[in-house]
């Protein structure tokens, strides 16, 4: 039996400075990443072009960055977005409906 309600994820990371897949089992519609030591966060939809994502620094700056691809099972992180030994919290959210 199959929940109407869409799957969730969340997670905590020690960036790397290379490109970092993480797999969920689900296919995400929205991802958020933040690095908690720099107070900068990545937002990813579903409708937003391959890979870019919203970036909002600690100043409260955002611009559109490649950061994040969804996968079918998960997300890819670009290096850009997971600098090395910086601490990342993710959430992701399942897409229940097709976009």
């Amino acid at each position: 039996m199959s929940s109407s309600m869409p799957l969730k994820r969340s997670g905590k990371l020690i960036g790397s400075g290379a490109d970092k897949t993480i797999v969920l089992g689900f296919k995400p519609a929205h991802v958020k990443l933040i690095n908690v030591t720099d107070r900068i966060s990545h937002e990813k939809m579903a409708l937003m072009d391959a890979k870019k994502a919203l970036q909002t620094v600690a100043a409260g700056t955002a611009t559109f960055v490649d950061a994040i691809t969804l996968n079918a099972d998960g997300f890819t992180l670009e290096a850009s977005a997971f600098v090395s030994a910086k601490e990342y919290h993710y959430y992701a959210e399942e897409a229940k409906n097709e976009l």
